[in-house]
């Protein structure tokens, strides 16, 4: 693995856009890259750049690869789009939709896997839900997609996601692009 020597600045200031106890600097860095990238600053992604539509990996709700490395492009849960996507805004969705539905957080708390705590937490990866009353801690991608599905069907809400493996070492399927959805309808 390559490795690059930071001026101590340059890192100061990546510590500044760093989520505490989740970020490294590589993560960081490379959330940089995707922000200067989604701006059509840098080379368009595959999934920007006319991929055919069937070209596009399918999977099952149930059985996802890994999701290491995979960029969430595109999401919805209960019918809303997520703005600006990202696999924990996908959770926080989720979570949002099961508050209004069960309007206990103690209740929600029992039907999820997501680490909720009553209260404005910002320490060891939480972040407060916008005036919820309570802080929902940040996950891996794995995680956050079954954390969204198991509230998706819990909820009876349909759920869509369209991602894009990075070409990294460890990618399931670097560079290509996957889908996954679930809809009461189609059970399962």
């Amino acid at each position: 693995m390559p490795s690059v020597d930071l001026s101590e600045a340059t890192f100061k200031r990546l510590q500044a856009l760093a989520k505490p106890l989740i970020d490294t600097p590589d993560s960081v860095i490379d959330r940089l890259l995707d922000h200067y990238e989604d701006a059509g600053q840098g080379r368009p992604s595959p999934a920007a750049n006319g991929k055919d539509p069937a070209d596009v990996i399918r999977f099952d709700a149930a059985e996802v690869p890994s999701l290491t490395h995979a960029k969430l492009r595109k999401a919805s849960f209960g019918g809303r789009d997520l703005s600006r996507p990202n696999w924990n805004e996908l959770v926080r969705t989720a979570v949002e939709a099961g508050l209004e539905r069960f309007k206990s957080a103690d209740e929600l708390m029992r039907m999820t896997d997501a680490r909720i705590v009553k209260g404005a937490k910002t320490d060891e990866g939480f972040s407060p839900l916008g005036g919820r009353g309570i802080s929902v801690q940040g996950v891996d991608a794995h995680d956050a997609w079954r954390i969204a599905y198991g509230l998706a069907r819990k909820l009876s809400l349909p759920i869509e996601v369209i991602f894009e493996w990075r070409d990294k070492e460890g990618a399931a399927h670097p560079g290509e692009i996957g889908a996954i959805g679930w809809t009461p309808q189609a059970g399962s």
